[in-house]
């Protein structure tokens, strides 16, 4: 298993290579088949996939969706 700051390092190359693999809480529910304030909840008991903060927006990473 990988340790939280390997992965953050690796999502942020992967948002420096590809920002486009990226999706935002929308877009995030609706590929997972969810409502937005679902991801929210998650988010708040720190549960769900994992999310990453870039400046005040919340995006996903598909690999982090997909896992």
């Amino acid at each position: 298993m990988m340790d939280a700051n390997r992965q953050e390092e690796i999502f942020r190359e992967d948002v420096r290579i590809n920002y486009s693999r990226c999706l935002n809480s929308k877009e995030a529910a609706r590929y997972l088949r969810c409502s937005a304030a679902r991801l929210d909840i998650w988010r708040s008991e720190k549960q769900g996939p994992p999310f990453h903060r870039i400046g005040r927006s919340v995006v996903y990473s598909r690999r982090d969706l997909d896992a």
